[in-house]
């Protein structure tokens, strides 16, 4: 699997996050922090309409503040069973956040005497909750009503998780090496100590309820509670009664730690200590990383974040997406997860889990013919392969034994083994060669005429065949692990933890070669000649020659080399079937396809590659496939074509043409490159003003891309107005990207950027509530040959952080001409905000219950200023409340105060308890709450 960032969110104000929550289910993501900040973000996350397997980035439709909390808000969870939000601070409220129509509201409060909660936690069923404070005390309740019981321990609580079943409770107590293990009823059962040296503290600690319980599950307990240590190591058990506990080493401080949804893969989230000596680790010590390791311990991936600490993360519900929090900011990264599935004959396979019959099953598709073949109960399932006309499937049956089974297109038993081992890596060959790979050794069993199976461990000279009643070699005290094999049609490559990698024959599994890949691969692709090599290590793809090199001295072999080739943010590579040069690579949400290293066609698309013959690609949208498991649809197979006259030579060609053009460009250089900025009324915003003279013209249609202008909150806008004496050079307006902080600016038809004067033009952005100053880079490209015409970075400092004061309001008055039962009520709202509200915000006046007037979704509005909201407001006698929208062309203004009526007739009866004063809130492009 591999994780990579595709968007990322700022919280106004530079507010710092402590802890972040995502509720997918209902588009729903809360961050807490400092200060009694409870921010809601509603998400727009779905698939995206016409790019099948590209995950939308995260967009932000709405946002909404929570008031109720004075401390520091350090915890919120959601209960996706009740759709309530709880949190609690650092003075000892909790509060039980529910919504009505997409408005959250405090539902129920819980004080203490301000005591610290440290953390709280919901059983898997969302009908139990559990508090636990700094000074030991715990309660445990249900949410709509009074504690089912309370207690204090004569220790320091930090952390409390639920068992799965719902029947214990585990406390982290902190600055110690131990957990506390109660009944649900608080009854004290046990102490788990971990037999662990040096002395440690437990940072984080996570008890993944995952799905429900296969019956193969109660069976063979899969790990699924981790605990996080300060002295960088996690330990993940099957329970907390499992007496041999795996031990992970980071090599991470580690801060926080999250389960996906069903408890695969635990993300792990530090910063790397000053002792690292992973190479990825090392050349970024000031960056964040998240650690992405299978329930089994086997290190998958790392992400790396480009700021520290991590304050806290979080799946979404299918484990797709990841929130990362880093002070006041939530980076959002795509997960492509590692799938068990296959195409052999026309027929997609793959494994899910059946709610229904509470078993993994596996689904045999003709994606040719859109029809489902078969559907086979398969129990134990851990690993599938497909190639060619063969699919093999691994089960456990034991606790260290396996059963290799090959299956026809319609999921008929075919032949199967068994073998002493549970693999990690499985793969098939066209011909029928089955191969297994676990931690150390690897198995091949030929499934044609005679079955001969054999036994290796790559590295040792211990080849042999494997007979019944024969011995297994066990590996040894081996110091690297298997990280990733490659197969071609004869011969196997097994990628090591240490970077050595073995080249093998098939099936006798005899060596043939060994290679010093430098790095650890995660993944790896043999193409069909076993001469090149796909590798992929901390996301970058290369292409090893397994025949280039120099000579080894003794044995005369080539030692390999790699091509000049190399690609960030990969995540799979797959060779062709007719041509060995010619691969598939997927990186970020790209595919593209190379002939050699030379790119001949290129989409966007987050589908896994299965199938590439000539100018022909095939992929699975196995996301959606997965999200769906049991109808499988023809949208979800997704087919590329392009020229085949642009593939190979023709590529090739316009290599060299590209080339021969690039040594033909020379860079200019800027004679004038000033930045600076200047305050405006609105004092959220700051106007930055370029001053800019090219050393040589730049025509028209060139580009002038600003870049470096991070850490402001603009949101993205592809027409960003531009003011001063050299707008109309660009046509008044540019594109605008708030991630990577670029404005792009094109230079309008029949204009120039002219040399010997300097061109003077503005933009306003909103400045960043923390961070440092930017000089940014400017740099012009022209459009008739995409040379460079100047690149330099700019004299000055723009968006200097400064402290902006929320929007606020400075008038806000509701008065009401009757109080008689039954009398038409004349009320008169006055409204003066901080900051102008321009067309489209939304101004709620909540609280007028009682009211005897029956909806109006036209309501109409008198006072001097009604035609700023277009002479109408919204009514709903229910909720209480008149919704008032401003029309387009006008503002709310911010220099006087604006006045608007509208009639009401009282209740003709006192309502039983008084209401409560109205209130006014502004939703829209400015919040005032």
């Amino acid at each position: 699997m591999f994780a990579f960032i595709i968007a990322e969110v700022s919280v106004p104000n530079g507010v710092k996050l402590l802890d972040v929550a995502w509720n997918a289910s209902i588009g729903w993501l809360c961050g807490t922090g400092q200060g009694g900040l409870v921010q809601l973000l509603r998400l727009e996350c779905d698939m995206q309409e016409g790019v099948q397997g590209l995950a939308k980035e995260p967009r932000v439709l709405s946002g909404q503040r929570l008031e109720g909390h004075d401390g520091d808000v350090q915890v919120c969870r959601w209960n996706e069973r009740c759709g309530s939000l709880t949190t609690s601070d650092s003075r000892g409220r909790t509060i039980v956040w529910k919504s009505t129509e997409g408005q959250w509201y405090d539902a129920i409060r819980h004080e203490t005497d301000g005591t610290m909660s440290k953390d709280l936690a919901w059983n898997r069923d969302g009908t139990l909750v559990c508090i636990v404070y700094e000074n030991g005390h715990v309660i445990c309740g249900k949410e709509d009503s009074s504690p089912l019981w309370q207690k204090s321990f004569d220790i320091k609580l930090r952390h409390v998780e639920w068992s799965p079943d719902s029947s214990k409770l585990l406390f982290a107590v902190a600055g110690e090496n131990w957990v506390h293990v109660v009944s649900a009823e608080g009854e004290f059962l046990t102490k788990i100590e971990l037999p662990l040296e040096p002395t440690f503290s437990i940072v984080d600690m996570r008890w993944c309820p995952g799905e429900e319980d296969p019956v193969e599950r109660r069976r063979f307990p899969a790990p699924s509670l981790a605990l996080a240590l300060s002295d960088t190591r996690v330990v993940i058990m099957k329970g907390e009664t499992d007496p041999s506990p795996l031990i992970v080493p980071t090599q991470l401080d580690i801060t926080r730690l999250c389960w996906n949804h069903n408890g695969s893969v635990l993300a792990v989230a530090g910063v790397p200590t000053s002792e690292t000596t992973i190479p990825q680790f090392a050349s970024s010590p000031n960056c964040s990383f998240v650690l992405f390791i299978t329930a089994y311990g086997r290190v998958l991936n790392a992400m790396k974040v480009p700021q520290a600490p991590i304050s806290s993360l979080d799946f979404d519900r299918g484990g797709m997406r990841l929130a990362v929090s880093v002070d006041h900011q939530v980076f959002f990264s795509s997960v492509r997860n590692d799938y068990s599935w296959g195409v052999f004959q026309d027929t997609l396979v793959y494994g899910f889990f059946d709610r229904d019959k509470i078993e993994h099953c596996v689904m045999f598709w003709d994606y040719v013919n859109k029809r489902v073949r078969s559907v086979q109960v398969v129990p134990n399932l851990l690993l599938i392969a497909a190639r060619g006309s063969n699919c093999a499937l691994v089960r456990r049956v034991e606790e260290q034994v396996c059963e290799v089974e090959l299956r026809s297109a319609d999921g008929e038993l075919l032949r199967s083994r068994q073998i002493p081992m549970l693999p990690r890596f499985l793969q098939v060959t066209p011909s029928g060669v089955v191969v297994a790979v676990d931690q150390h050794r690897a198995y091949a069993w030929d499934s044609r005429e005679g079955g001969l199976e054999y036994i290796a461990v790559p590295g040792q000279p211990t080849t042999s065949s494997k007979r019944p009643d024969g011995d297994w070699p066990t590996g040894g005290e081996m110091a690297s692990t298997v990280s990733a094999i490659g197969l071609s049609l004869d011969q196997l490559v097994v990628g090591q933890s240490t970077g050595l990698s073995q080249r093998l024959t098939l099936p006798t599994l005899s060596e043939l070669a060994t290679y010093d890949l430098e790095c650890r691969p995660s993944s790896l692709a043999l193409n069909r000649k076993s001469n090149l090599l796909g590798v992929i290590a901390d996301g970058n793809a290369r292409i090893f020659n397994l025949h280039g090199g120099v000579k080894h001295p003794t044995t005369g072999r080539r030692c390999g080399s790699f091509l000049n080739f190399e690609k960030a943010n990969s995540w799979s590579i797959h060779w062709a079937e007719d041509d060995a040069n010619k691969f598939t690579l997927m990186h970020g949400t790209s595919l593209s396809v190379f002939s050699g290293v030379h790119s001949v066609y290129e989409a966007v698309s987050n589908s896994y590659p299965c199938l590439l013959v000539g100018s022909r690609l095939v992929l699975m949208d196995m996301d959606s496939i997965m999200h769906h498991p049991q109808t499988p649809a023809a949208p979800y197979v997704v087919r590329h074509r392009w020229d085949h006259a642009l593939d190979i030579q023709s590529a090739w060609r316009v290599h060299l043409a590209r080339q021969r053009l690039s040594a033909l460009r020379m860079v200019g250089s800027w004679v004038t490159a000033d930045a600076s900025e200047a305050a405006t009324g609105d004092s959220g915003m700051t106007r930055v003003t370029l001053v800019l003279q090219p050393s040589r013209v730049v025509p028209a249609g060139s580009t002038v891309t600003v870049s470096g202008l991070t850490g402001s909150l603009t949101p993205d806008s592809s027409s960003l107005a531009v003011s001063g004496g050299g707008a109309t050079v660009f046509g008044g307006e540019g594109v605008w990207t708030q991630v990577t902080g670029r404005l792009v600016l094109t230079v309008a038809a029949e204009q120039q950027l002219a040399v010997g004067t300097d061109t003077v033009l503005s933009w306003e952005l909103r400045a960043p509530g923390s961070g440092e100053g930017v000089s940014p880079e400017v740099e012009a490209v022209s459009q008739s040959n995409s040379a460079v015409v100047a690149r330099a970075r700019c004299t000055g400092a723009v968006l200097v952080p400064r402290v902006v004061e929320p929007p606020r309001w400075v008038t806000k008055t509701v008065a009401e001409s009757s109080a008689v039962q039954g009398a038409a009520n004349t009320l008169t709202v006055t409204l003066r905000p901080s900051v102008d509200c321009s067309e489209g915000c939304v101004v709620t006046v909540n609280g007028l219950v009682g009211s005897d007037t029956p909806d109006n979704d036209s309501m109409p509005l008198g006072g001097e200023h009604s035609a700023v909201f277009g002479g109408i407001g919204k009514w709903n006698k229910e909720q209480g409340c008149l919704v008032l929208t401003v029309a387009p062309g006008h503002t709310l203004p911010s220099a006087t105060d604006s006045v608007v009526s509208f009639q009401l007739t009282n209740a003709p009866k006192p309502a039983a308890t008084p209401a409560p004063p109205p209130t006014v809130e502004v939703t829209g492009a400015v919040l005032i709450a």
